[in-house]
């Protein structure tokens, strides 16, 4: 009860707030079979948010550091009833950079300054818990493990801003394990002892201000077509602040029929 209210409360006034939800939220608690299946009817756009991310995921995630459920795309079907072939687009939402919150393997992580400078400049805190998260470079093994996984259509790299100012940066293409180059997520000890495999590439210095991708720097261009190639899936939108309009939109991600990103990202392909 502590935690809850932040002081501790008798069962009686508990049970009281309870009644008091209750009434907000019954309004608000529906079959939601029947709600899903006539938006499917009307081929309405619906809109799923997944929690965590794929290596927390129960099955296919560094287990035990997992979540009690599925963070797949697969999670659309078995959660909202929702069938395979009804989800039209699978957009994989991802930093410029990696974070974790907790314990568990995590190859990229910068235990020095460097991690704690995208800390700082990413305000990379818990939301509720104030928690400061672990840092480090774009984990490119993981996050094409999670495109594969998931059946990724399009990728939102968000916050590429914290990263102005960098004079390089660095993907994750491999991991090294002993005298062996992996380029797959392994099991969660292996996971524990791998070494990154880093490709470098020159940084750029500002990218707030860009409202298209023309507008982005040919280093922050480069550095968005090598994800695209090193996950297997194509750049739709990109985020460069805190602002709403801070967006950068290649696709039209309501649209299945939406054509591919724009080839300023991904240059010929």
């Amino acid at each position: 009860a502590t935690a809850l209210l932040g002081r501790t409360v008798t069962a009686g006034e508990l049970w009281y707030l309870c009644e008091e939800w209750s009434d907000r939220l019954i309004p608000y608690v529906v079959d939601t079979h029947p709600l899903v299946q006539a938006a499917l009817r009307r081929d309405d756009a619906i809109l799923l948010e997944g929690q965590l991310g794929v290596m927390r995921d129960l099955d296919w995630g560094a287990y035990p550091y997992v979540t009690s459920s599925t963070c797949l795309a697969g999670g659309a079907c078995a959660g909202a009833g929702i069938p395979p072939q009804r989800i039209g687009r699978v957009i994989g939402v991802v930093k410029a950079y990696s974070t974790a919150v907790g314990a568990g393997p995590m190859p990229t992580e910068l235990g020095d300054g460097l991690g704690a400078r995208l800390r700082e400049l990413g305000q990379e805190y818990g939301a509720s818990t104030g928690r400061p998260r672990r840092c480090g470079w774009f984990d490119g093994v993981a996050a094409r493990f999670a495109a594969e996984v998931s059946g990724f259509t399009d990728l939102a790299v968000m916050k590429l801003d914290v990263l102005d100012g960098f004079e390089t940066v660095k993907i994750c293409v491999a991991y090294r394990d002993g005298p062996r180059v992996l380029t797959t997520v392994p099991h969660t000890a292996a996971m524990a002892r791998v070494q990154p495999v880093y490709e470098e590439l020159p940084g750029w210095r500002e990218t707030s201000d860009a409202r298209t991708i023309d507008e982005l720097p040919a280093e922050a261009r480069a550095f968005l077509a090598r994800i695209e190639q090193v996950t297997g899936a194509p750049v739709s939108m990109v985020g460069v602040g805190r602002e709403r309009e801070a967006l950068i939109t290649l696709r039209d991600l309501a649209n299945p029929q939406s054509p591919a990103s724009n080839p300023a990202v991904g240059g010929s392909r």
